[in-house]
């Protein structure tokens, strides 16, 4: 390609990335307000104007985009599904600033509010990224921003640690996903990730393509919180505020699963309404034994956890399990069921922390003996947190189980098609850990409602606009009922 023609396609892939302008010009304005304002609480709607403004402009592109469109010479790639990844991100970004405009959540550091719009730029571009350096530049942009975000909560030595295993953690899977980049690289001679990128992979030795594949998607499992890669997740839990954690549990995970996908598309091909998977890696044992392995390490360590937060990080690493199920198959109908089990997930994730964090705010409760008769002084909120845990396990009408189902559905049918063995492992290992979940989650329930004794804890602050919070929070929980039984207004 010369010169001239990478230019044009430059020109041309600028004016498709409108709603990341105006995130970057967010970004610019709240720094300036930062440097020359003394008065900081604006940034909050400032930030908050921007990512709404950049929602509008993407929700139009959603709408209009026909055809997948290729960026800055392949480097990214456009299309309905990764436009679906990009509004959640956003959407998702609107819902946690919701409690710092209506001022229900304290201010945090100006730094937190200006650098939000770039937090959202990086989940967006890793979503759309085609190309292996790409997908690096994308990741390391998205992990360094999150460490960032960790790093406002370090006001004690158990934050601080927490913050530097994180680090170390990211830094660790990001050199071993670099080395898998020049393990690919030399190994198909392009970086781009296309038809020729396969044709030359599939020349050299099996067992070196399948070892570098697996190196290069540890990058991919740092960002999803997937086994090996979790053991940083609970420490973050634990030394974060709920209020952070909203967002560091989902938009991360959302830009990796978008992005995960779209590496794993490489490799299936259409034939004749038939998806046809690439004969020189087992994607599905592979990605069967990761969910398989994060589903129970999740849950099963889970049980064991007295610290809210850290329950909740374990129960998190669970659902990667279960939203690896939905991309094992690779089908229109699994990709349908990632995308509802996403939604839901982010949905759950934020009336769960905002709740977290107004009882850590009111009353300092952290651990799970705190709960104790606290489901009698705060009836609305623990009814609340019943709904979403109930959710989160899977019971009917809910929408969390309808997202199970669909995933368990996708998994069985494509059974069905291949009667590959792995995929009957993963399901049943799903029904397992669905059973397995019910049974720290109704713990949690036993605490608030059923466990003899007095709440003891004293209100020690005063939350502003409590009741506008508690909306927020009833409203997510109630649109839990209203996927669960109308599933298809969702689409």
């Amino acid at each position: 390609m010369n010169t001239s023609t990478a230019l044009q396609s430059i020109q041309s892939s600028i004016t498709h990335l409108t709603n990341e302008w105006v995130l970057i010009g967010t970004f610019f304005v709240a720094l300036l307000i930062d440097l020359f304002v003394k008065q900081k609480e604006g940034l909050v709607y400032i930030t908050f104007a921007g990512i709404l403004f950049s929602t509008f402009i993407l929700a139009q592109q959603f709408l209009s985009i026909i055809e997948p469109l290729s960026l800055f010479n392949n480097f990214y790639q456009l299309s309905k599904t990764t436009l679906t990844f990009k509004l959640i991100i956003s959407i998702s970004a609107i819902v946690v600033l919701l409690p710092f405009v209506f001022k229900s959540f304290k201010f945090k550091t100006a730094e937190f509010f200006y650098l939000f719009p770039l937090l959202i730029l990086s989940a967006n571009l890793l979503s759309m990224s085609s190309h292996l350096l790409s997908v690096l530049i994308g990741i390391e942009f998205l992990s360094i921003l999150s460490y960032l975000y960790i790093a406002f909560e370090i006001n004690s030595k158990s934050n601080a640690e927490s913050s530097t295993k994180y680090v170390v953690y990211g830094a660790f899977s990001s050199a071993i996903m670099l080395y898998g980049i020049s393990w690919l690289y030399a190994l198909s001679g392009t970086m781009y990730l296309d038809a020729n990128f396969l044709a030359e992979l599939s020349k050299a030795n099996t067992s070196t393509v399948a070892m570098a594949i697996l190196i290069f998607s540890a990058g991919f499992l740092f960002k999803i919180s997937a086994a090996p890669f979790h053991y940083y997740s609970p420490d973050v839990y634990e030394g974060s505020s709920p209020s952070t954690l909203a967002f560091i549990s989902t938009i991360p995970k959302v830009a990796g699963f978008a992005v995960l996908f779209a590496f794993v598309s490489r490799f299936h091909f259409n034939f004749q309404g038939t998806v046809l998977v690439w004969p020189h890696f087992p994607w599905e044992k592979v990605l069967s034994v990761i969910a398989i392995a994060t589903m129970f390490i999740g849950n099963l360590s889970a049980i064991s956890q007295h610290n809210l937060k850290r329950i909740f990080a374990y129960s998190s690493i669970s659902h990667t399990g279960f939203l690896l199920m939905g991309l094992i198959v690779y089908s229109h109908t699994g990709l349908e069921a990632l995308v509802y089990y996403l939604v839901i997930y982010t949905i759950s994730n934020f009336a769960l922390f905002f709740i977290l964090q107004l009882w850590e705010s009111k009353y300092g409760i952290v651990e799970l003996k705190q709960l104790i008769g606290l489901g009698r002084k705060e009836k609305l909120t623990a009814s609340l947190l019943v709904l979403l845990l109930a959710s989160f396990t899977g019971l009917p009408p809910l929408a969390g189980f309808l997202a199970k189902f669909f995933i368990f559905s996708s998994v069985f049918e494509q059974y069905q098609l291949s009667h590959e063995p792995w995929l009957m492992y993963v399901l049943i290992a799903g029904v397992l850990n669905t059973v397995i979940a019910l049974f720290y989650y109704f713990n949690i329930t036993r605490y608030l409602f059923l466990k003899s004794g007095d709440f003891l804890s004293q209100t020690i602050s005063v939350i502003k606009n409590e009741k506008i919070l508690i909306l927020v929070i009833a409203l997510l929980s109630i649109s839990l009922i209203y996927l669960g039984l109308n599933p298809f207004s969702f689409n």
